[in-house]
């Protein structure tokens, strides 16, 4: 156990649930809470042990409480403020988790936007997240992507893959209308090949349109 000297009211402006656990939570019981003085209270802050804790409330602290130098939320932060902001009903926290992977997914790794797609569904985050998300996701191969199948939900799964047959479409259609730009296209020849006519003076002009 560790104990968090913290200020009442910047607590209570940060999170619902010491809100109401300040207010009367006899009245309101908080569920993992038991108070064993006037001032103290014991709170389990998840059932997680790693990483401790401790750390898990300490940066809970760190992200949500509004100081003068608020602490930047991190990858090996974001998890643990995600789940913490559900917990304790930090709607701040979970604010700036939201903006963190929005601003952020896309210039991370593909199998790390798996990571924060996961954890945007498993505590059911705002739709915005996932619609960051997705993208980035949709970069993995259908190997990949079927490696981690068990992180995603069949409708989302469903969603990827319709996203590359949309992409791949798209690239084809690219192909086929370069190649068919290609394939018109005029040129200046002494004789023309079909009626083998020929000017005095200068070239005759060959317009070559397969279409026709």
């Amino acid at each position: 156990d560790s104990k968090f000297l913290a200020c009442k009211h910047q607590l209570s402006q940060a999170s619902v649930f010491f809100r109401t656990l300040f207010i009367d939570h006899r009245a309101f019981p908080v569920s993992g809470v038991e108070q064993t003085s006037t001032n103290e209270f014991v709170v389990v802050v998840s059932g997680l042990r790693y990483p401790p804790p401790a750390t898990q409330f300490r940066w809970f602290i760190e992200s949500s409480i509004p100081c003068p130098i608020l602490k930047d939320i991190t990858e090996e932060t974001l998890e643990t403020c995600m789940r913490l902001s559900k917990r304790f009903e930090a709607k701040g926290l979970e604010v700036r988790c939201q903006k963190f992977i929005i601003e952020n997914v896309d210039t991370r790794p593909p199998i790390m936007a798996v990571c924060w797609l996961n954890w945007t569904l498993k505590h059911r985050f705002d739709k915005r997240c996932l619609q960051a998300c997705l993208p980035v996701v949709a970069r993995l191969s259908l190997l990949e992507l079927e490696a981690h199948r068990k992180m995603i939900t069949e409708k989302i799964m469903a969603d990827l893959l319709a996203m590359k047959l949309r992409a791949t479409y798209l690239q084809a259609g690219t192909v086929f209308q370069t190649i068919h730009n290609m394939d018109h296209f005029q040129i200046n020849v002494e004789k023309c090949p079909r009626c083998n006519r020929q000017k005095e003076q200068g070239r005759v002009r060959v317009y070559a349109n397969p279409c026709q």
